[in-house]
Formats: structure tokens, C-alpha cells, sequence
């Protein structure tokens, strides 16, 4: 169909698991400063950190194969969702609003939500996109439930097509 996609990694995930860990750990510490609460933000510190290290040592190979095509950060993530969406239900449907917004932000000209059949993060993910997206870049959903479905294909091609249209807008 002549066209690129990206799809964020799993580190996207673990970053923000960790960052969340941290937070609950920090937390704990403002409501009580005991030496268990101190031991817990340490080692989600350390967690955290491991991870990061660990995550840019497998990426530095790929560097200048992914020239802007790195994760984005969770903070990124969450500057991106803003008052769009609240962090505080935890769950993957920030990442997914929050990387599409981003994406959006970065100059893509179309967002593909591919999900599960009766996921809930990407169905919550979806009615908020649906909402910040229109008249602004293509958006479509992609259902896979493990059944065929005849029109998937043609959904496809449209929404190809209004990429393609959102692109050549953007040159002209």
C-alpha cells in the first residue's frame, strides 16, 4: 500500500511501570519517612535506572537506524496527554493515547490503534483519540480477534488513502 509504520516498543512499557513504581515509592516517603519506605524508593531507583542503562545499551547499535524513531520517554508521554487523560488509573491507555499524540506532534500522518478484540485500555485509548485526532490526521482502528474480516483490507486501503492525502496537504 506504499506506506511506513511504527509501532512503539515494549520499553515504552517497562520505562513507564518503573516510573510509576518510583512514584508509588515517593509517595509512600511524603506520607511516611520510615527506613522500609526509604529501603523501597531505593531499590525502585535502582530498577529504574538499571532499566534506562540497559534500554540505551541495546539501542546504541540501532542508533543511526532509528534516527527519530526512539521510544518516547514516559515524560514525554505524559506531557503529551496533558488534561486529556489522567494518569492516576494506571494502566497502558495513557501510553497509547499518549504515544499517538506524540506521533501526531512529530509529523505522522496517520495513527493505526491496532487491538485486541475487548481490550480495554486500547477501547478507552480509542474513544479518547477519536475525540483529539478528528479533522486534524487519519485515525483507524484495527480489531484482530483472530476471525477474517472481509472489509479489514478495504478499511486499510481508505485509510492509506487519507494518509496519503494528509501527507501531500502537508507539501503543498
Amino acid at each position: 500500500m506504499g506506506c511506513e509504520g511504527y509501532i512503539s516498543s515494549i520499553s515504552e512499557w517497562i520505562s513507564y511501570t518503573a516510573d510509576t513504581s518510583l512514584g508509588y515509592t515517593l509517595d509512600e516517603i511524603k506520607e511516611e519517612k520510615s527506613f522500609s519506605n526509604f529501603l523501597n524508593a531505593a531499590a525502585s531507583f535502582g530498577a529504574y535506572s538499571y532499566q534506562a542503562l540497559i534500554t540505551k545499551i541495546l539501542m546504541q547499535p540501532f542508533k543511526k537506524l532509528l534516527t527519530k524513531r526512539q521510544d518516547h520517554s514516559t515524560k514525554h508521554i505524559l506531557e503529551a496527554v496533558g488534561d486529556k487523560f489522567s494518569n492516576h488509573i494506571k494502566s497502558e491507555s495513557i501510553l497509547s493515547i499518549g504515544a499517538a499524540l506524540s506521533f501526531m506532534q512529530d509529523g505522522f500522518d496517520g495513527i493505526v490503534n491496532a487491538m485486541p478484540f475487548t481490550c480495554m485500555p486500547s477501547t478507552v485509548a480509542s474513544s479518547i483519540l477519536k475525540v483529539y485526532t478528528r479533522g486534524q490526521i487519519p485515525f483507524v482502528d484495527m480489531v484482530y480477534d483472530g476471525s477474517i474480516q472481509p472489509n479489514r483490507e478495504t478499511n486499510l486501503a481508505t485509510f492509506v488513502f487519507q494518509a496519503k492525502q494528509h501527507l501531500n496537504s502537508k507539501n503543498s
